[in-house]
Parts: structure tokens; sequence; C-alpha cells
């Protein structure tokens, strides 16, 4: 009988010791569960900082993108100005008083109105 005895009180110990290691567990499940939703919500904030992140991304790509292109834009320009300032101008103009020479040639007058058969104006060749 000592010996169920001690047996029996060595079951409720180990009982007890069960019982507290449970409570403890389940104290330190708790915790976590804590630790786990804080953890969450900073994920939240740095998912969102994330998606923030990628729009100023794609903002930079596009802006650089407009950048680039104006500085092509103002590199032509500059080209186009020395162009029109160093040789092309005196061809284009010699070009222009050769067409005003045979505009004249053919009686040309750009404020003579039309007649109803849509003649004049334009070209009135030698029909005044």
């Amino acid at each position: 009988m000592q010996k169920t005895q001690a047996q029996r009180k060595e079951l409720q110990d180990f009982l007890w010791v069960v019982a507290d290691q449970l409570a403890t567990s389940e104290r330190e499940i708790q915790v976590l569960r804590q630790e786990y939703r804080e953890v969450e919500q900073k994920l939240d904030r740095y998912n969102a900082l994330l998606e923030r992140r990628a729009w100023y991304v794609s903002q930079l790509a596009i802006i650089t993108q407009e950048g680039d292109r104006l500085t092509s834009m103002a590199q032509e320009r500059q080209q186009l100005v020395h162009l029109l300032q160093n040789g092309v101008a005196p061809e284009i103009e010699a070009e222009l008083h050769h067409l005003e020479a045979t505009l004249k040639q053919h009686n040309y007058d750009e404020k003579k109105p039309r007649d109803r058969q849509g003649r004049g104006g334009a070209l009135a060749l030698g029909r005044d």
C-alpha cells in the first residue's frame, strides 16, 4: 500500500508539473500571439511604405525619361540654330528668292480674290 501511495504521490506531482508547464505554455502562447500581432502591424506599415516607394520609383523613371527627352530636344534645337546661323539659312534664303522670282514670272498674287470658277488668287497666270 505504501508503494501505491508513493506511486499516487509521484503521479500527482507529475500532474502538477504538467499542469504548471501547460499554464506556462499558454502564457507563452499569449505572449507570442501579441508579438505576432505587433509584427503584423509593423509589416502592414512596411508594405505601405514599399508601395509608396514603388510609386516614387516609377515617377522618377518618368521624370528621368522626360528629362532625357528635354535634353535631346535642347541639343536638337542647338544644332538647328547652329545650322541656321552657319550655312543652311543662306541656302534656304536662296531657294526662297528663287520661288518668289518664279511666282512673279507667273503673275502670282495671293491677295487677288478668286472668281466663281476658282480662277485668280493663287496662280492668276497673266489674266488680269
